[in-house]
């Protein structure tokens, strides 16, 4: 058991020095480091939050909370830091997806959905 977490912890270090998670690593600590993107994914965080409590919670959303949550999405999408995480996360899961996938067409073993361990 041992040389399995220790092969797991070798395998895991070499994914996270791949290009695809190297530059979210990166872009992550670019993120860290701007207080103007954190607080605007802070803002849209927040608007969400608040629309899906109201949602869950059976209240309705008014048309200026929507208007706003739009607003706070167009600003997210504008801000180069915010899209550069973004676009490091997405490439980081698919390359996930793929090594999950690949790991069950190995093993023969299907990981959660079936289609792999990450759909």
């Amino acid at each position: 058991m041992n040389n399995l977490n220790q092969t797991t912890n070798d395998f895991a270090d070499y994914i996270l020095q791949t290009p695809e998670f190297t530059e979210l690593q990166e872009a992550t600590k670019q993120l860290n480091n701007n207080k103007e993107a954190l607080a605007i994914l802070q803002d849209l965080q927040e608007k969400k939050q608040t629309i899906f409590t109201l949602q869950q919670t059976g209240l309705p959303v008014s048309e200026k909370q929507q208007q706003e949550l739009q607003a706070a999405f167009a600003k997210m999408r504008a801000n180069t830091i915010c899209m550069r995480v973004i676009k490091a996360q997405n490439t980081a899961i698919q390359l996930t997806r793929k090594v999950c996938n690949q790991l069950a067409q190995a093993t023969g073993i299907p990981f959660a959905g079936g289609g792999g361990c990450c759909g």
